[in-house]
């Protein structure tokens, strides 16, 4: 189900209109159509709010298909040996917030994201994206999200930026996670 569905379903089992949720969210009715119609993605943080109001989990929010951060943390965390105790310490992020985070009962905030990266030495794409999918810019990644409608040549754009910035080693590496990815179908262009 696509987050437009998730948030009219949830919505709708609350028994709220657009104008209540986005009063409880602190978002206007208009942002609520425009979410619900999949003309804009919410930002992460108003996706907060609006799983917040609805008393929903960010996860139930955005689906199945969610960034699976939580694991992501974990294992950039086991990587470098580091008890959720360690990377607390080095980040100075309370160990119990670290705990709801890799539980994914929780949401990261970019901040908790760059420490964390800056710590483990994982980029903070990584943490956000499916592991077959690395390096790329958080900033970038943010502006795909609360942005869909970019257009194919500003993607195709940002994609030889990326590419360009690698060395031989990396090219490769990034052409190999290519022609994996195609190869998934719900990845792949309809014929």
């Amino acid at each position: 189900m696509e987050l437009k569905d998730l948030l009219k379903k949830y919505r709708n089992e609350k028994c709220l209109t657009q104008k209540q949720l986005g009063e409880l969210s602190g978002l206007s009715e208009a942002t609520i159509r425009k979410y619900e119609l999949g003309l804009r993605n919410p930002k992460i943080k108003n996706l907060q709010k609006i799983a917040g109001a609805l008393e929903v989990s960010f996860r139930d929010l955005v689906g199945e298909k969610a960034i699976d951060i939580n694991s992501n943390i974990i294992r950039a965390r086991k990587l470098c040996g580091f008890t959720i105790e360690d990377l607390s310490e080095k980040t100075g992020i309370a160990v119990n917030r670290l705990a709801a985070l890799e539980t994914g009962n929780e949401y990261p905030t970019s901040q908790e994201l760059l420490k964390i990266s800056k710590e483990t030495g994982e980029p903070p794409g990584s943490l956000i994206m499916p592991v077959s999918v690395t390096n790329w810019d958080f900033d970038a990644l943010i502006n795909i999200w609360e942005n869909p409608i970019s257009t194919k040549n500003q993607k195709q754009t940002m994609l030889l930026q990326y590419f360009d910035q690698l060395n031989e080693n990396g090219k490769d590496q990034a052409l190999e996670s290519l022609g994996l990815l195609i190869k998934i179908p719900e990845y792949k262009k309809a014929p």
